[in-house]
Formats: structure tokens, C-alpha cells, sequence
């Protein structure tokens, strides 16, 4: 069985890596519950999702790669980061736990959202490592990881 839980920052999800081939990762993942397919032509990107899936996230091929595998998500319960599940807890146990990492500067957006019973969004960006932690109601709920973000000034 191929590995589904173990996330590897600049590099992909268990022996899956980031620039594999759309035929590459449904070999590894199985074909998609659903697609979808966005942006102007020459910056397009399409979507995997696997809702139903033990990934229960998505994979993502952008144009600009040729349509490789260039960012995923996942809220699988058993996700493991550097070592350790952190998908349920609270941001402050997993920045504890992440402290060994060199995850670079940290651009934080909140939102508070009226209309959910005022359920706090809270997202964590690390662009020089392409990780993205979403938090709600301070819980790990998804975490998202790609290609880093690099400045070309």
C-alpha cells in the first residue's frame, strides 16, 4: 500500500513527489472522485479531489509545470508532519512541535466569520518552504504544501 500520511515538505507525500505526471498519481492515489479545471489559459491549473479518499484532501497540476503535480492538501486524521499527526490540534501544540523545523517567516491571516457561528479561520503561511496551515477554531483542520514560493528579484 503506498503511503498516504507522511507529508514531505519541497518534496511531496510518502514516495509520490512533486512534478509526477497526472498518470504518476493516479497510479499512487487511484483516479479522482471529481475535477475541476481554473484559470486563464497559459496560468491554468486543474484540480484533483479525493473528499472520500484516506488523502481526504486534493492534488494540483499547474500549467505553468507542464500539468505536474505542483501542490496538495490534506485533512486526513493520520496526516504526519516531521514526524508527527498534528491534524486536530491546537496551533500553539503545533508550532511547538514543529519548532525543529526551519519553516522560515510566517505570514498569518485571520478571519472571523459571522455567518458560521462565529467560527475563527486562521491561516498560517510558510511561502519559503510552500506550506500552508489552516486552522479553525484554533484546530489544525487541513494542511497544504507544494513548491516554495521563490522571489525572482
Amino acid at each position: 500500500m503506498n503511503d498516504i500520511t507522511t507529508v514531505r515538505l519541497r518534496i511531496g507525500l510518502g514516495d509520490l513527489s512533486f512534478g509526477a505526471t497526472r498518470e504518476a498519481v493516479a497510479a499512487y492515489l487511484g483516479e479522482p472522485e471529481s475535477t475541476e479545471q481554473s484559470g486563464p489559459p497559459g496560468d491554468s491549473s486543474v484540480m484533483w479531489y479525493y473528499h472520500k479518499h484516506p488523502l481526504k484532501g486534493s492534488a494540483s497540476f499547474d500549467e505553468e509545470s507542464g500539468f505536474t503535480l505542483s501542490e496538495m492538501m490534506t485533512s486526513a486524521p493520520s496526516a504526519s508532519l516531521n514526524g508527527h499527526c498534528l491534524m486536530g490540534r491546537p496551533k500553539a501544540e503545533v508550532l511547538e512541535r514543529l519548532s525543529g523545523v526551519e519553516l522560515g517567516e510566517c505570514e498569518e491571516n485571520v478571519e472571523d466569520l459571522e455567518d458560521d457561528d462565529d467560527q475563527r479561520v486562521c491561516e498560517l503561511w510558510f511561502h519559503s518552504v510552500g506550506l500552508g496551515l489552516h486552522f479553525e477554531d484554533d484546530m489544525l483542520d487541513t494542511i497544504q504544501w507544494g513548491f516554495p514560493i521563490e522571489d525572482d528579484a
